[in-house]
């Protein structure tokens, strides 16, 4: 059931990306998560992580599209491995590169915990 959940809480976070909704995405990461970002940038914590999805929006990307590749699941953390995709508005590609999301399970949900994004262009 782990699995489906993950993929349950990306789907949450690409949907809140597309409809421009930088709180919501944040909210799927956990009060102390930190995202290690394109250029070497540390975002800590939600308000922090909120401001970077507010400054992707507002260059352009209008959909994030997230490809789990592994998933593994031992009690109440994870650890995923994927592709990613940032669109703009007409669907040409702005950025692409991989990921790597350690998740924790808080109050019986999956949350983002540490989230390591490294661009194919870097």
């Amino acid at each position: 059931m782990s699995d489906e959940e993950i993929r349950a809480v990306n789907t949450e976070l690409m949907e809140a990306v597309a409809e421009g909704r930088a709180e919501a995405a944040a909210a799927l990461y956990s009060e102390d998560a930190y995202v290690l970002a394109p250029g070497g940038e540390l975002l800590d914590g939600r308000d922090a992580i909120a401001g970077f999805f507010r400054r992707t929006r507002a260059d352009g990307v209008a959909r994030l599209v997230l490809n789990s590749e592994h998933l593994d699941t031992i009690g109440d953390q994870a650890a995923e491995v994927g592709r990613y995709s940032l669109l703009g508005e007409t669907g040409q590609e702005l950025d692409a590169g991989r990921y790597l999301v350690v998740w924790k399970r808080r109050g019986g949900r999956w949350l983002l915990y540490r989230d390591a994004i490294v661009p194919a262009r870097a």
